[in-house]
């Protein structure tokens, strides 16, 4: 306590009259500080949701897993994909597990549009790498009896209340809820388009055995597939398209035009945003903290200049370079931290107030709240010391040209 009473209480009393006493400069460079401050906090909120948008596409797709899509052409009764495709593919692919994905939409009490229900087997939980957060999967015996229960998704179980036991009307067929996904998985398969995942997380999963009696347009159960999904034991899922190509190449199987989609084909437009919101918003945000570390920079150095006959008094009645060097140094970490911290609540309060309209996700992690006060605190020390020993070096004598 009493070494902040005799020196550094008297050092910051020091540095808030020299800010004080030159609001003009003092104003100008805070703003030139925290417009980078700005800028660099929207690039790590931006980046940061590009980032956790990434990791989401990968653990609801699944890190190793293939999809065969049919083209929206091949989507009829009796075209797409057949069980003969699937017959060749889980005899001559080895340690590969395959489920098939069939789409219905549907209407659901408590919902605005249809949902889509999707019929699938009982290996697609591991295939896809998911997990539940209560309930269970289908199993054999839903697929071989035909039973009529269903696995939600976990937004659309809260978005229409429903839980494990629960019964919900998908169309006009009642089904028993069984299970229901954890957060972030359970996207449609069979609804996925050029590659992209659907925006609705919601969507329900029902055994493949059930006949379609929701949709009055087919009372019968079609034979045709709107996805294959693949997922190796062990390698990746590159070589697995490559045999698989192969053996639907064969002109006898009559193969429709499929899309093969897995987590590098879905991650390529995160990626390619990422690189255009790298090279951008942050050559926009280098630049505004050059500008703001130079403009820091000459405001001390015309302080220097100013309070020249100052240092020059410090100096005479016993202060030491070291004493006046730390004055011009904790002047400019003070202006750099007090402007970030403004910059970085005006940034927050910008993504709070438009974020939700933005097209690029954000997210607001330990990183945009300690990056930018840590970089301004070494824009600070790094621009202000040229400064800093330039005021270190003058000596007493130098008071008489400048009275």
């Amino acid at each position: 306590m009493e070494k902040w009473q005799t020196e550094f209480q008297p050092l910051f009393r020091d540095v808030w009259d020299g800010l004080r006493t030159r609001p003009g400069r003092t104003l100008f460079g805070a703003a030139a500080i925290g417009l980078g401050m700005m800028s660099l906090t929207l690039l790590l909120a931006i980046m940061g949701g590009l980032r956790e948008r990434a990791t989401t596409i990968e653990k609801d797709f699944g890190a190793n897993a293939l999809a065969a899509v049919a083209a929206e052409s091949s989507k009829s009764r009796s075209g797409g994909l057949q069980s003969r495709h699937i017959r060749v593919l889980e005899k001559n692919l080895n340690d590969v597990s395959v489920s098939i994905l069939r789409g219905h939409p549907a209407g659901v009490p408590g919902m605005d549009g249809v949902v889509q229900v999707v019929s699938t087997d009982h290996r697609l939980l591991d295939t896809r790498g998911w997990q539940l957060s209560g309930g269970r999967w289908l199993d054999p015996l839903d697929l071989r009896n035909a039973e009529k229960h269903a696995v939600l998704t976990a937004a659309l179980s809260r978005q229409i209340g429903k839980m494990t036991g629960d019964f919900v009307t998908l169309g006009r067929t009642v089904f028993r809820v069984v299970g229901v996904l954890g957060d972030g998985q359970g996207s449609a398969l069979a609804s996925l388009k050029s590659g992209s995942l659907p925006t609705s997380p919601h969507a329900v999963y029902v055994p493949e055995t059930v006949v379609a009696a929701w949709d009055i347009r087919s009372p019968i159960r079609p034979t045709r597939f709107d996805a294959i999904v693949l997922r190796p034991a062990r390698g990746g899922p590159i070589a697995l398209q490559r045999h698989a190509e192969r053996l639907l190449s064969d002109p006898a199987l009559q193969t429709p035009l499929v899309s093969w989609i897995s987590p590098g084909t879905l991650l390529t437009d995160v990626r390619n945003l990422q690189r255009i919101v790298r090279w951008t918003a942050g050559s926009v945000t280098v630049l505004c903290l050059a500008l703001g570390g130079m403009t820091l920079a000459s405001i001390l150095t015309a302080n220097v200049r100013e309070r020249v006959p100052e240092i020059g008094l410090r100096l005479t009645l016993g202060g030491t370079p070291e004493q006046i060097a730390a004055l011009f140094l904790w002047e400019s970490i003070l202006l750099s931290v007090g402007a970030a911290t403004t910059g970085t609540i005006a940034a927050l309060a910008c993504l709070l107030f438009v974020g939700g309209s933005l097209p690029v996700p954000i997210s607001l992690d330990a990183r945009v709240f300690l990056i930018p006060p840590t970089g301004a605190l070494v824009l600070g020390i790094a621009f202000a010391y040229v400064p800093a020993r330039t005021a270190a070096m003058i000596r007493p004598s130098e008071t008489l040209r400048n009275p």
